[in-house]
């Protein structure tokens, strides 16, 4: 498949048209280093995605995530028994 001409950066940061945005975002995934790194790429948006999640928690709802997720993920379940 072969892509449209993509804008400078400087020009694409300044952009407002979505469509663009797209393409450049396909070329981005083109690019030999960005397919070696999808892997991390991938894991550090769920990472980002978790962050605010867990920023929008009141305190109840931080302890049922300590307890139902982040415990049971950390230790293993006798650890996690003894701990809570």
């Amino acid at each position: 498949m072969r892509l449209k001409a993509a804008l400078p950066i400087a020009e694409l940061w300044y952009s407002v048209d979505p469509n663009e945005w797209e393409l450049a975002l396909e070329r981005y995934w083109q690019v030999d280093s960005a397919k070696r790194n999808l892997k991390l790429e991938i894991s550090l948006e769920q990472t980002l995605t978790l962050m605010r999640r867990l920023r929008c928690l009141n305190a109840q709802q931080w302890y049922d995530f300590l307890h139902d997720e982040y415990f049971p993920w950390k230790f293993d379940n006798l650890l996690c028994a003894r701990i809570i």
